[in-house]
C-alpha cells in the first residue's frame, strides 16, 4: 500500500520526475480536484513518448483536456449510434414477428440458453426503472422497455439473436452480421470508457475490430487504434446522420493552437487522415 502524498508532496514527485511546473499554486489546484492518480495517466504518457522540452504540468494538463474532449466528442456520436441500433432491432424485430413484444419469443434466439439469459437480463434492467419495475415483462411494448437498456444489454440482445435476425438488423447498415456483433462489442468498450472517464487517446483496446472487408483490409492500420474507432464511427455516421461533420470536429480539435504539440501520426493519423476516411465507402 502507498502513503498519500499532500499537495506538496504530489508537487516533489513531479519536480522528481523533471517536470516545469511555472505556477505551483495553480498546479496544486488542478490535482485537488483532477486527482493525482488520474492526472499521473497522462504524466505516464508524457514519460513515455515526449522529449524533455515537453515535459511540463502544462503539456500535461492540455493533453488532459484533449483527451476530454474527444472522449464528448465520442460520447456523442456512440448515443446516436445506440438510438440507431434500438431503433432498427424494434422495427425489424416488430414487424417480422407482427409483434411488439418479439423478445419474449424463443424462437427469435439462438437457443434456449440466450433466451433465459436474455429474460433474465431484461427482467433486472426493468426492474431498475421506477416507471416500470412493477409492470410484468410481458406487458411492456419493445419501444418502452428498450429505451431503458444500456448499450452493454442491447449489444448482449444482438449477439444473442438468431443468425438470421442479426442479419437482417445489420442490413440496415450494410453490413454482415459477424461485423455488426464485433463493432457493438467495440462500442461498448469505447462507451465505458468515456462514462467512467478512463483515457481514450492513446488507449489500445484488447478488443479487435472486425475488418473483413477489403476495403477496411487495404488501410492496414492497427484495428484496435483510435483511428479505427473514428472510421467505425464515421461508417455508421454515414448512413444514421449524413451531416454530422464528425471527421471535422475531430480535424478542428487537431488544429488547435495549444494541442499541436500531440503526436498524431503514433496512433495512425496521416496528414491526409479524412480523405482517406471519407474515401471509404463499403457497398
Amino acid at each position: 500500500m502507498k502513503i498519500p502524498a499532500t499537495f506538496d508532496e504530489q508537487i516533489e514527485i513531479l519536480n522528481n520526475l523533471w517536470f516545469i511546473i511555472d505556477n505551483k499554486e495553480q498546479a496544486k489546484k488542478y490535482l485537488k480536484h483532477i486527482g493525482f492518480y488520474r492526472f499521473s495517466y497522462y504524466m505516464n504518457y508524457f514519460l513515455e513518448n515526449y522529449n524533455w522540452e515537453d515535459k511540463s504540468f502544462d503539456n500535461i494538463l492540455k493533453y488532459y483536456i484533449f483527451d476530454r474532449k474527444i472522449k464528448l466528442i465520442f460520447s456523442d456520436i456512440i448515443e446516436r449510434i445506440e438510438i440507431s441500433i434500438k431503433a432498427n432491432i424494434i422495427n425489424t424485430l416488430s414487424l417480422e414477428y407482427n409483434d411488439s413484444i418479439f423478445f419474449l419469443k424463443e424462437e427469435i434466439y439462438l437457443n434456449e440458453e440466450k433466451f433465459n439469459w436474455i429474460k433474465t437480463s431484461l427482467e433486472l434492467e426493468k426492474n431498475k426503472n421506477k416507471s416500470l419495475n412493477d409492470i410484468n415483462l410481458s406487458q411492456i411494448d419493445s419501444w418502452k422497455l428498450f429505451q431503458w437498456l444500456t448499450l452493454w444489454t442491447t449489444t448482449f440482445f444482438y449477439n444473442s439473436l438468431n443468425t438470421q435476425n442479426q442479419k437482417n438488423i445489420a442490413n440496415n447498415y450494410d453490413l454482415t452480421n459477424a461485423t455488426l456483433s464485433s463493432w457493438l462489442l467495440w462500442l461498448t468498450d469505447i462507451r465505458n470508457i468515456c462514462a467512467h472517464y478512463d483515457k481514450l487517446w492513446w488507449t489500445k483496446l484488447v478488443r479487435y475490430l472486425s475488418f473483413k472487408h477489403p476495403k477496411l483490409k487495404k488501410l492496414n492500420i492497427e484495428t484496435n487504434s483510435i483511428f479505427a474507432y473514428i472510421l467505425v464511427m464515421h461508417i455508421f455516421l454515414k448512413e444514421i446522420w449524413i451531416d454530422s461533420h464528425f471527421l471535422d470536429k475531430i480535424d478542428d480539435l487537431f488544429n488547435e493552437e495549444e494541442y499541436k504539440f500531440i503526436n498524431k501520426e503514433k496512433m495512425w493519423f496521416s496528414k491526409d487522415w479524412k480523405e482517406k476516411i471519407n474515401s471509404i465507402i463499403l457497398n
